[in-house]
């Protein structure tokens, strides 16, 4: 599909996807890439929900072109030898053990065919291949005052270069994570133990819900 050999493969975390870090042989038969990174491909099996609506993916595509073209470190979509940057596969669905994704057939598929998730059969996920970004999880580094300050100037310089960024598909979207939903999160408090951590949340959730969220309208979503 991609006109790459690969050398080796691991498992990144991931929340709804599969990611998969791939290392390459240097040699291809993609014609669309001029040269095969050291570092390899990050190969992402897409969670059956967006798949469902690829319209996010090529959205997401156009979002990281627009990055890069501001000088932003992300990841590049990788295309495919026919040129598609979204393509479409059968996997077998999960057996009672989690297991999906082996015995991968490699069926190549439009996005719009029907697929089930019954043990046994199978589903459409779309797959795509996008740069590998050589560095740390912040997960797993010791945050410190000037780690914490230099991300807040990183996240700064995304969102001043994402001020003459539009997509219309962004007019209607909307996912749990937006931050139209915070007052959804009261209902979610109770599973948090520590007393004081909880009062501290519902307090952010109650000021957000009362004094910023009714003025969401005069700032950029």
């Amino acid at each position: 599909v991609f006109g790459l050999s690969v050398t080796a493969c691991r498992q990144l975390n991931g929340y709804r996807d599969k990611n998969f870090h791939l290392l390459v042989s240097p040699d291809t038969c993609n014609p669309h890439l001029k040269s095969v990174p050291r570092q390899g491909y990050v190969m992402k099996v897409i969670n059956t929900i967006d798949t469902n609506q690829p319209d996010i993916l090529y959205v997401q595509t156009e979002l990281m072109k627009h990055l890069q073209n501001r000088d932003i470190p992300v990841q590049e979509a990788v295309p495919a030898k026919d040129g598609r940057l979204i393509n479409f596969y059968r996997f077998p669905a999960p057996d009672d053990k989690g297991h999906e994704l082996e015995n991968f057939r490699g069926e190549n598929h439009s996005f719009d065919e029907s697929f089930t998730s019954n043990f046994g059969e199978t589903r459409v996920h779309a797959v795509c291949l996008r740069t590998f970004i050589t560095g740390e999880v912040l997960y797993d580094i010791t945050l410190t005052p000037d780690l914490c300050y230099k991300l807040g100037e990183f996240l700064g310089d995304i969102t001043n270069a994402l001020k003459d960024f539009y997509h219309p598909f962004y007019d209607t979207f909307d996912v749990i994570w937006s931050m139209n939903n915070v007052p959804q999160l009261s209902s979610l408090v109770h599973v948090i133990t520590d007393p004081e951590d909880r009062r501290i949340i519902n307090d952010v959730i109650r000021e957000y819900s009362n004094t910023l969220l009714p003025r969401r309208h005069e700032l950029r979503a």
